[in-house]
């Protein structure tokens, strides 16, 4: 058997020694992250717009600064907010400001860090229709359709006739309505319709009113209360960036 030279057995050793401490520390790191404990919030956002991508980009970036892995679940509207609010997930995504006004999601605790704002239009491809407003909208008897599972277009829209109402998973399934005639006018915040439009390629139908301004926020059950506050700071810091993508499906307005 050859044997290597003092120096090179010494370098040999040196690396060994490197290599073994890489490998402890890279096993450490895992181990920390795989101990750290893990919160989930469900999103009723519908799949066919970017904004759950950056949602889950900004909540996983926010709760590991905190120390915490991060998990999204997608849910339909309604079923998302009773998970959140009976525990099943740790918290929501993104809920209109005013949720605890609603006696059924007590258990909800607002998180004070605005994500967007938006407003809710109405969008059509008729030419003959007048201004459309929260108030005229009752009785002008047009064939309406929104997103199934959005709060904010149900509490809007709840005192029409169900006859005149359509409910979509999907903002595409909406415009195609739209386009083929089976709706008068979609009810939708104009971020989520263009990003709709763009996946489809399809005309867009032009705007015929604002009904209502909303500012969208986290939730939390309220066993993570103790959370809410450093969550608002991390994620205010985080959205302290101009450009974050996120801050591309908010609209110029007032929120509530």
């Amino acid at each position: 058997m050859t044997c290597l030279p003092n120096n090179s057995q010494r370098t040999l050793r040196a690396l060994i020694w490197i290599l073994c401490l890489c490998t402890a520390a890279g096993a450490c790191g895992s181990s920390t992250a795989a101990q750290r404990p893990t919160i989930t919030f469900s999103c009723a956002v519908t799949p066919d717009s970017k904004l759950i991508g950056h949602l889950h980009a900004l909540y996983t970036q926010a709760f590991s600064q905190l120390g915490y892995n991060f998990v999204l679940r997608d849910r339909p509207g309604r079923r998302s907010l009773s998970d959140a609010n009976e525990g099943i997930t740790d918290g929501e995504c993104a809920r209109l400001g005013k949720l605890n006004d609603n006696p059924s999601y007590q258990n909800l605790v607002r998180v004070d860090a605005l994500l967007v704002h938006f407003k809710l239009s109405a969008y059509s491809f008729r030419d003959d229709l007048p201004p459309i407003t929260a108030d005229n909208i009752l009785n002008l008897k047009l064939r309406i359709g929104y997103p199934r599972g959005h709060a904010a277009q149900e509490a809007l829209l709840a005192k029409l006739p169900s006859r005149y109402l359509s409910q979509f998973s999907e903002i595409t399934h909406g415009i195609r309505m739209l386009t083929a005639n089976r709706l008068d006018i979609m009810v939708v915040p104009e971020a989520l319709l263009n990003a709709a439009l763009d996946e489809i390629g399809s005309p867009a139908p032009h705007k015929v009113g604002v009904l209502a301004a909303y500012g969208a926020y986290p939730y939390l059950n309220s066993k993570h209360r103790h959370l809410a506050p450093p969550l608002a700071e991390v994620i205010k810091e985080i959205l302290s960036d101009p450009h974050h993508p996120l801050h591309s499906f908010s609209e110029s307005t007032q929120a509530n």
